[in-house]
């Protein structure tokens, strides 16, 4: 998915955690949900030097819902990271959500039904 389908996504989907979990939506929550989402791309980009979604993975989302009890930040970093996880569910590419353990990807939905990077059906 292209980095505004994830920053819109993860601020939605962090605006729902925070009222659920009654913490205030700040603007500074709201900004980093935003700048959250792309880090995982940024990561791939940076160290790999294309995006191989090796940074798309389960074992990272646990170690920051582990890192959720020191501070309110990482609840909403949590959950901009499990947006931008479930966003890439949807696609045609999927996830590898247990590499480097296991380097099947999963996808969500059929292939039919599954969003093209940049198309109408993404926006």
């Amino acid at each position: 998915m292209r980095s505004y389908t994830h920053i819109v996504g993860s601020i939605l989907f962090t605006l729902v955690i925070l009222y659920i979990l009654n913490i205030p939506a700040t603007a500074f929550y709201i900004f980093l949900a935003g700048a959250a989402a792309v880090i995982p791309d940024l990561i791939d980009y940076i160290f790999m030097e294309k995006h191989k979604r090796e940074t798309h993975n389960i074992w990272i989302f646990l170690v920051l819902v582990g890192l959720c009890i020191v501070n309110h930040v990482f609840i909403v970093i949590a959950a901009a990271y499990f947006s931008h996880l479930v966003l890439d569910l949807l696609t045609y590419h999927g996830v590898r959500l247990l590499y480097p353990v296991k380097k099947t990807k999963f996808v969500c939905m059929r292939e039919k039904n599954r969003i093209k990077t940049g198309t109408n059906k993404e926006k």
